[in-house]
């Protein structure tokens, strides 16, 4: 029985207000311990950053992948780019529509692994992954760990909530953050039981 990410989070993180969907790593905010690596989290009113996703994380050879993005730029040509196990890319091109969401399909062949999607449009870009495998029995879920902040945009001297989720429990996580003027912020929180943590990060 899955359970809800969101009411584990406000557990462990209550005065934060969001709730975490799947995205992918902008390289800006992220985390991560030996198992897993933190991604971005997603922005329901469509502030944040861009992110996309597939229909699903595993698939037999020869299906179709749904792909879909939003909180890319409105009304603009998007460019999807498809990296096979084997090296090879396949790349196409779409237009967004007026919210900045759009969605594709990519034909599989036989080729097995995993697989990278990465999605740009000029402004925006991000990436996830799935496998194909030729397994007939249902996969195992894959936890993706996740990292959110509650607010995409702060004032000087405001304090950032940053909260992570699907980590190892029990865990040394690190998180690193990258100022905009290149320098870095890099210190260690402990995950606890359902592998979620919470900090509070005060801004110059």
């Amino acid at each position: 029985m899955k359970t809800d990410p969101n009411n584990e989070i406000k557990e462990a993180c209550p005065e934060a207000n969001f709730n975490i969907t799947y995205e992918a790593d902008s390289g800006v905010i992220r985390a991560d311990d030996t198992l897993n690596m933190g991604l971005k989290e997603a922005d329901p009113e469509g502030t944040a950053a861009a992110q996309i996703a597939s229909d699903k994380v595993d698939y037999g050879p020869e299906e179709v992948v749904t792909i879909m993005g939003y909180g890319f730029q409105p009304n603009v040509e998007v460019n999807v780019e498809v990296i096979k196990p084997d090296g090879y890319l396949d790349l196409w091109t779409l237009s967004s529509d007026g919210e900045g969401a759009f969605i594709t399909t990519y034909q599989l062949d036989a080729t097995e692994g995993l697989y990278f999607i990465k999605v740009y449009d000029g402004i925006d870009g991000t990436e996830t992954k799935f496998m194909i495998t030729s397994q007939t029995a249902i996969p195992e879920p894959i936890v993706i760990s996740r990292v959110a902040t509650d607010r995409v945009e702060y004032n000087p001297e405001e304090v950032v909530t940053i909260m992570g989720y699907g980590f190892q429990p029990n865990a040394t996580v690190n998180v690193e953050v990258m100022r905009p003027d290149g320098t870095f912020d890099s210190w260690n929180v402990n995950s606890d039981e359902a592998g979620v943590f919470c900090h509070n990060l005060p801004i110059e």
